[in-house]
């Protein structure tokens, strides 16, 4: 009989509430972990930490306790659904299941869940974009990896027909369905009819979302997906495809970050701040303990995927694609930059200017704008046929994105550091991203309803910049 008893003390205190301290208590309890330092990177409200096994097996354990007002996919039915997802993709999508990092133990307690998966030596799939925009290239090179195993040998895999009302129901959908969450917290913006943002006077998104649907349906159909595939994954924003340490290091790859403290120190260069992406982490190794993947370690295709969106039903690949790009343009530089937001009221019409608190990695920008013509030249294309929305639709859904990751920013409590170590409040990062997604939408329908095919570089330059120059506050 082991007389080893779980501890949570080691590492700085953690930031977690009361009844997610206990919940993460409870867990380590029962599953005889000693916890660690807690992981503040991610954009859910799980809890992550660094833990333990008596044996010395190095793991990570997440917790979710319920919260009211969280958002769908921040609940606890979608943190459940998620190991359903990868059981069936490791099943039924095996070369693509080869690549997911496996959930080892899930337990759940009163108005909670946890579940424990291993380390994984890697780095984020954008990781390799901080370090300037000459690195593109490879970052397409990784995503050439992950089209191959995600979308021909996940999606590709298996379609049906879409449903007519896919689009609106989905993506749309989406957005306004959270919004209530929004006003509750922002309720002078939330309620504007028309926002003036970076000197444009926009619509607000749910009063153009409502005419979208009402006076140019054809439109959406001519958008809508024709098909929905196999549920590859469903949320492929860059810090969900991790990059094994051999393909994202290197002699022309730039510094990697070994220690929590750099990372701390240097955000804007670090790699992803959790165990399953620490660069100091290595596979488990204890017997119980299924092996991390099957995968082969290969220099350029060696990475693995987490927190699919978990669901079963099946899905437009346009969306994950649409996720990928936002992350590239607004999410994952308001969380690693912050936002800098200055505005008031006027005359009843909300005046505002949005950017960013430093200027966007010149990588980001330059592979955003890259994104569709790389798509358009890699095996996506050969998934798309008879498929001719799927670009326009693929902008609709980024800017869909942008705004519907408002409400998500305040249901996740954790401290949100910037490069100068200034954390973020939820409400400005909820607010940043409901600015930025008014903006967006407001110049896509004027484009999409104009005359002339969308200009993807102006559209995308109204948040980046462009791919030749900096924004910044």
């Amino acid at each position: 009989m082991s007389t080893h008893q779980p501890r949570t003390t080691p590492g700085p205190p953690s930031t977690a509430g009361p009844d997610e301290w206990r919940a993460i208590q409870e867990a380590a309890q029962r599953l005889g972990l000693d916890v660690g330092e807690e992981i503040l990177d991610g954009g859910s409200p799980a809890r992550v930490h660094r833990a333990r096994t008596a044996e010395g097996t190095e793991l990570v354990l997440k917790v979710l306790t319920a919260a009211s007002g969280a958002v769908d996919g921040h609940d606890l039915s979608s943190f459940r659904g998620k190991r359903e997802q990868i059981a069936l993709i490791r099943r039924a999508a095996p070369q693509l299941g080869a690549h997911y990092l496996p959930v080892l133990d899930s337990i759940e307690g009163s108005g909670w869940a946890a579940c424990t998966t291993p380390y994984y030596p890697s780095r984020d799939l954008a990781a390799c974009l901080r370090e300037g925009p000459d690195r593109t290239r490879r970052f397409f090179a990784h995503h050439d990896a992950v089209v191959h195993g995600m979308f021909v040998h996940g999606y590709g895999t298996r379609s049906v027909p879409a449903p007519a009302d896919h689009l609106p129901e989905v993506n749309l959908g989406r957005f306004l369905r959270r919004l209530p969450v929004l006003a509750r917290r922002l309720p002078e913006v939330a309620a504007a009819d028309e926002l003036v943002i970076n000197d444009r006077r926009c619509v607000a998104p749910a009063r153009l979302l409502q005419h979208l649907s009402d006076e140019h349906a054809a439109l959406l159909r001519r958008l809508a997906p024709p098909r929905l595939m196999f549920p590859a994954h469903g949320d492929a924003n860059v810090r969900n495809i991790l990059v094994g340490r051999a393909a994202g290091t290197g002699t022309d790859d730039g510094p990697q970050v070994h220690s929590e403290t750099a990372a701390r120190a240097h955000p804007e260069t670090a790699a992803r701040a959790h165990p399953e992406t620490d660069a100091r982490a290595h596979p488990v190794t204890d017997a119980r303990a299924r092996p991390v993947t099957d995968a082969p370690a290969d220099p350029v295709t060696d990475y693995r995927i987490i927190d699919p969106r978990g669901s079963v039903d099946h899905w437009d690949p346009v969306y994950d694609l649409a996720k990928t790009l936002f992350s590239l343009t607004v999410w994952d530089p308001a969380l690693r930059l912050g936002f800098a937001v200055d505005g008031a009221t006027v005359h009843g019409t909300p005046r505002y200017r949005v950017g960013f608190r430093r200027p966007v990695y010149p990588g980001y920008r330059s592979a955003a704008h890259g994104f569709l013509p790389y798509l358009e030249g890699s095996e996506i294309s050969g998934l798309l046929d008879g498929d001719p929305g799927w670009r326009q639709r693929l902008l609709l859904t980024h800017d869909l994105h942008v705004l519907a990751e408002a409400p998500c920013r305040l249901s996740d409590l954790k401290p949100k550091p910037d490069a100068e170590g200034r954390c973020t409040p939820p409400e400005e990062l909820a607010l940043g991203h409901y600015l930025m997604g008014t903006l967006l939408l407001d110049d896509l329908v004027r484009q999409l309803t104009g005359p002339a095919e969308p200009d993807v570089d102006r559209h995308l330059a109204l948040v980046t910049g462009g791919p030749g120059r900096e924004t910044g506050s």
